[in-house]
């Protein structure tokens, strides 16, 4: 199934924050910041003004 936005929305994809640091040091859930990053999965044509040009 393909999902297709419309208009100025954005299907994105959470990706999930790593429990472990590059040198190996494991992070407890209470001393780190839940960084929010995800994936941009399909991004809609835009919407159009009063002149049927597109916003940019």
């Amino acid at each position: 199934m393909t999902v297709k936005p419309l208009g100025e929305r954005v299907v994105i994809k959470m990706i999930e924050a790593e429990e472990k640091t590059k040198s190996g040091i494991v992070l407890p859930g209470s001393a780190k910041e839940k960084p929010q990053v995800a994936e941009v999965l399909a991004v809609g044509a835009g919407i159009t003004n009063d002149e049927k040009k597109k916003d940019e």
